[in-house]
């Protein structure tokens, strides 16, 4: 991390409560499941160094708001996959193929874990 005083063997910053990792076989990306907090749910690319905005965004936006809403100042990185807390549905992270077309070699599987 090019944080000062910063811990090595922290590898990232800014996730409320990961609490799922997937890492894509075909090319070694990992992928976290983040809890979110009032508003959103997401999942991040991990990436050493990245500041992904937790207390400060949640999901795509500022904390506590709701889109529209501007995409992440430079010090943050948005979530790569999020969805708002009050459309009743939720996701599992785990890798099943490629996804085409989308730069993102991942496939994640969505879940509604029986709320729908």
């Amino acid at each position: 991390m090019d944080t000062p005083d910063a811990r090595p063997e922290i590898y990232a910053l800014g996730q409320r409560n990961p609490f799922r990792l997937a890492v894509n076989p075909a090319d070694d990306l990992a992928y976290v499941a983040d809890v979110g907090n009032d508003a959103w749910e997401e999942t991040n690319r991990a990436v050493a160094g990245a500041n992904f905005g937790w207390p400060v965004r949640e999901g795509p936006c500022p904390f506590n708001e709701f889109q529209p809403c501007a995409s992440a100042p430079s010090a943050y990185v948005d979530p790569i996959l999020y969805y708002a807390h009050d459309d009743g549905n939720g996701w599992t992270t785990e890798i099943v193929d490629d996804l085409p077309g989308t730069g993102i070699d991942v496939s994640l599987v969505l879940d509604d874990q029986g709320k729908a």
